[in-house]
């Protein structure tokens, strides 16, 4: 089987990921949502960060 890459969602260091196996996951968990939200939100109102989803815009219009 070969091994696929990704999009990367998150970087950091592990102790962000908490201290026990739950909060690890629930780490990943929000990770995982937060960055989903963020690939349907349309951002509207955006001028630095989106009101909706928490997204930092690059590139203000």
């Amino acid at each position: 089987m070969e091994i696929e890459r990704g999009d990367v969602i998150a970087e950091g260091i592990d102790q962000q990921l908490g201290a026990t196996p739950v909060d690890h996951l629930a780490f990943i968990v929000g990770t995982i949502r937060d960055y989903l939200w963020a690939g349907k939100c349309d951002h509207e109102g955006a001028l630095f960060y989106c009101p909706r989803c928490g997204v930092r815009i690059l590139d203000p219009r």
